[in-house]
């Protein structure tokens, strides 16, 4: 099952300093996350997205206070017990070597619309090119679409009216919804 997660001011742990998870960092500090890191080795990249930046080895411990902890180190045996760990916790965890918590979705974005797609970290590439796909078919007509049913589900939820008018403006064009709620505020 995916979930969305609200990660603005979430304090997320990368034990590992690699390419791998400088690209993960990305995501989470894109989504408002505050990153923090403790690898033995760092590469630069990893400094746009932290200021606090621990050149050491992991400590049993160093996960207490965490939202999220990414496992990303060379050593699988290293991020299963850190795995371990957190899952003893109940803090969620991003193994990239093993038994995880979570995977990393590709999103793509137009305007509100997300699209989000998952192989649960079988194939990344795979759900890289699939959501490209999906993106591809949106076009303005159908933002325009999301815009005018965004605001036609604001009234509905307002005024109290049925909710299956909004099961029914699926199937209209942006200017059919738009006469809809002209309609309802006559």
């Amino acid at each position: 099952m995916m979930v969305s997660l609200d990660l603005i001011g979430k304090k997320v742990l990368f034990i590992g300093g690699g390419k791998i998870a400088a690209k993960k960092a990305k995501k989470f500090s894109e989504a408002g996350a505050i990153i923090s890191v403790i690898a033995r080795d760092v590469i630069d990249t990893f400094y746009k997205y932290s200021d606090d930046i621990r050149i050491a080895d992991y400590n049993d411990g160093d996960e207490d206070g965490y939202f999220i902890i990414v496992c990303a180190t060379q050593n699988a045996e290293l991020n299963a017990r850190i795995t371990d760990r957190c899952e003893s916790q109940n803090i969620l965890c991003l193994n990239v070597s093993g038994k995880s918590d979570m995977s990393l979705t590709s999103i793509r974005r137009v305007d509100d619309i997300e699209i989000s797609v998952s192989t649960y970290g079988k194939n990344p590439s795979f759900s890289k090119w699939l959501a490209d796909k999906f993106l591809e078919s949106i076009d303005k007509t159908m933002v325009d679409k999301f815009l005018a049913h965004t605001k036609l589900r604001r009234i509905v939820i307002k005024k109290g009216l049925d909710k299956k008018i909004l099961k029914d403006a699926l199937d209209m064009s942006a200017s059919e919804i738009e006469e809809v709620i002209k309609n309802i505020d006559e």
